[in-house]
């Protein structure tokens, strides 16, 4: 178990010696953020990716070899450092994409999502979702990984993003320009999760927020096609 802390330290739990105490390593960080895990076993697949909130970037770690190998800045087009909120790891291939490259998708308080490619050292493409700075607290991707939906706090809505393309889906074709999923008139919205689900039999998306104008601040919508 892989615990990053605010401090800059990275704790080490052994799930099988839960009694002791757990190993620490300092990453040279300020604040650490989210973290997410290569989930496949292959050769060279055994890394950690880490949000260095402190230093604007994210932090790729070696599981074998204890160690930050690799530290991949995160900047606007006018080369100005961004701070990253939250990051999700797409597998590759997809149900609609035979890329074999995984990729990494960083959110951003900016309007902006990074992709950075699995072994990259730099941001491979910046999807700029707003004109202005918007705060993008979660993301999660539909479980066939074709999309990626992006939580947007400041204008309560849900992006779409093709992972194939990395493109964001218009939602709405009858309206101009490149729409969103619109979730007023509730707002504050603060994560998402993307499920199937078995009865009634479809893909649900799932947000929560502090101030719903439904009981239980949870929101839930159909997500098997949506950026048609």
């Amino acid at each position: 178990l892989y615990a990053p802390q605010t401090d800059g330290d990275l704790l080490i739990f052994d799930l099988d010696s839960l009694s002791g105490d757990p190993e620490s390593i300092d990453l040279g960080s300020s604040a650490l953020g989210g973290i997410v895990a290569d989930p496949e076993t292959e050769s060279g697949d055994d890394k950690l990716y880490l949000l260095d909130k402190g230093q604007s970037s994210v932090l790729v770690f070696d599981i074998t070899d204890r160690e930050v190998i690799r530290t991949i800045p995160l900047k606007d087009s006018l080369g100005n450092s961004v701070s990253p909120v939250s990051l999700v790891f797409a597998r590759f291939p997809t149900v609609s994409s035979t890329e074999t490259s995984d990729k990494i998708y960083v959110t951003s308080d900016r309007g902006l999502v990074f992709v950075i490619d699995e072994g990259a050292s730099t941001v491979g493409r910046t999807i700029s979702l707003a004109s202005t700075d918007k705060n993008l607290p979660s993301a999660s991707l539909t479980p066939d990984r074709n999309f990626l939906l992006v939580v947007n706090r400041s204008d309560t809505a849900v992006h779409v993003i093709n992972t194939t393309s990395d493109v964001e889906s218009d939602t709405d074709p009858g309206t101009s320009g490149t729409n969103p999923i619109s979730l007023l008139p509730n707002s504050t919205l603060s994560s998402i999760v993307v499920t199937d689900v078995s009865d009634p039999d479809d893909t649900y998306a799932y947000v929560t927020g502090s101030e719903f104008n439904i009981d239980g601040g949870l929101l839930a919508g159909s997500a098997a096609s949506p950026g048609s």
